[in-house]
């Protein structure tokens, strides 16, 4: 990422932070992080591990970007006498002294892509759970998706750091080709977000007219389709701007375009974070909103598993029995 300009990591440094400390926050309000507990990670809880992995991903990404501005505003700017202005101080002209740290960014960088990455497809599990506890809908996905999505999820974590070193380190291809590789992932993860929305949808449809529950699928439905589009936005420019370095460098010539770019890329990488976790912590849980069979405290403990609109049904015989003793 060297070939970014300054601006990219200072800009995406501070948002980061920014929705990590908004993350805590976030998550503490709507279930006093009762969700981190250290029994729900040894149960290998899908909606825990998702969570952890996006926290490990933002923490590295932070570091990513603190060593990158520290190294880009050190080298500060060289003039490039056949385009007669100042560019950024290219990779190419970096002292040895600042060259060594560089492979070490990169792993951090690495780092963060494979924990986002993995979560991105472990958070399709947490749908599986949504769609059983909601509407009783237990084949929401097949045995062979969850298969998929558990081994993908795995495989990231360790392919990312792996790639940076089948190649020298240090050289263009131990960077931009764990890149590609991200873009490929970014887009197949936000496919899947798209789908998702589609799947809650049909879902929503086979729910009676008067349902309970289909309000409370509108959560997932729109923010599948936002996440989707944070995770296009960053796999498909960041796509661009590795192609376009590797060949033509028409983006490189250009620091308006190369800046503008950047902070196209740089919007959809920061706000897949909130947004992933604003689906998984939705904030109508604190309103009374939430109808998960789970979370419900004014159901017996002792009642049978049944959707929400069951015993909202069954309330409403309850209330009309008592309406005619009384006339």
């Amino acid at each position: 990422m060297t070939h970014l300009s300054d601006y990219s990591y200072i800009d995406r440094g501070i948002g980061i932070l920014i929705f990590f400390i908004w993350a805590i926050d976030h998550i503490y309000t709507v279930d006093g992080l009762s969700s981190m507990k250290l029994s729900k990670i040894r149960k290998k809880d899908a909606k825990t591990l998702c969570t952890v992995l996006i926290f490990t991903s933002m923490l590295f990404v932070m570091l990513y970007d603190m060593l990158s501005i520290y190294i880009k505003y050190s080298m500060g700017m060289w003039y490039d006498s056949t385009m007669d202005k100042c560019v950024t101080m290219p990779k190419a002209r970096y002292p040895d002294a600042f060259l060594k740290p560089l492979v070490i960014t990169d792993f951090f960088f690495n780092l963060a892509w494979g924990t986002k990455g993995s979560a991105m497809f472990l958070i399709q599990l947490t749908w599986h759970h949504v769609s059983k506890t909601y509407a009783g809908k237990t084949d929401f996905l097949s045995s062979r998706e969850i298969q998929i999505f558990k081994f993908v999820s795995v495989i990231s974590i360790i392919l990312y750091p792996l790639l940076q070193f089948v190649f020298i380190p240090g050289t263009v291809l131990s960077t931009i080709t764990p890149q590609f590789v991200s873009n490929v992932q970014l887009l197949a993860a936000a496919i899947l977000s798209w789908y998702t929305s589609k799947r809650f949808t049909k879902l929503k449809q086979t729910l009676p007219n008067n349902s309970l529950i289909g309000p409370r699928l509108n959560h997932y439905i729109q923010k599948n389709r936002v996440l989707g589009a944070y995770l296009f936005m960053e796999g498909f420019f960041l796509f661009l701007l590795n192609l376009d370095f590797i060949t033509a460098k028409y983006t490189m010539h250009s620091k308006f375009l190369l800046d503008l770019l950047t902070r196209i890329l740089n919007f959809g990488s920061v706000m897949v974070y909130p947004t992933a976790l604003d689906l998984l912590y939705p904030l109508d849980v604190l309103k009374g909103q939430n109808t998960s069979i789970e979370q419900s405290k004014g159901l017996p403990t002792g009642m049978p598993r049944k959707t929400m609109d069951e015993y909202g049904m069954q309330l409403n015989d309850s209330r009309s029995i008592k309406r005619e003793i009384m006339m």
